[in-house]
């Protein structure tokens, strides 16, 4: 694995506001992340955010080494089901559970890694699923502050994370 450049006051401010800096390309001395790359990612990510609302954007990384290994096992002819259905539903099941209205999008097929999912008028929140690795994925959760607390959407992604773990509840 590469090692990333990143001067620390940049990487102390990267997770200071939950920035991953991992894919920043650095304008420092030889290509090295400097604060204001970290500066220029928040204007992006803030710039992406729906005009007029108080939004918050968390992510998580899923292991889904379980879930493959179970899908693994199915019998032969069985039609596996797709991956991003399966996290679908744990996402949903979790937002049953916390009483949250949100969409969800799964990118888990593109390979993108990393997108901010459209926060609808009559939403709560909006998860993105991206495809990280082989057995990863990332979570996305863009929700309206002024209906949840940081705490709350953590609590969310969480639970959310919890679900996706748990392959055998997934396929019922």
């Amino acid at each position: 694995m590469e090692r990333i450049k990143i001067s620390p006051y940049a990487k102390k401010c990267a997770l200071e506001a939950d920035v991953d800096y991992s894919k920043l390309i650095g304008t420092g001395p030889n290509g090295r992340i400097v604060k204001r790359d970290i500066d220029a990612e928040i204007e992006r990510l803030k710039n992406q955010l729906p005009a007029g609302r108080n939004c918050g954007v968390m992510t998580m990384e899923v292991d889904l080494k379980p879930l493959m290994k179970l899908l693994v096992k199915l019998p032969k002819g069985a039609e596996a089901p797709k991956v991003g259905n399966l996290l679908r539903r744990a996402c949903m099941a979790a937002a049953t559970e916390r009483e949250l209205t949100l969409t969800v999008t799964d990118l888990t097929e593109y390979a993108v890694e990393l997108f901010l999912p459209e926060l609808q008028a009559d939403t709560m929140a909006a998860v993105g699923l991206c495809d990280l690795e082989e057995d990863e994925v990332r979570l996305v959760l863009c929700y309206d502050r002024n209906a949840m607390d940081d705490v709350a959407a953590a609590e969310y992604l969480t639970l959310a994370a919890a679900k996706a773990s748990q392959p055998l509840l997934l396929l019922i």
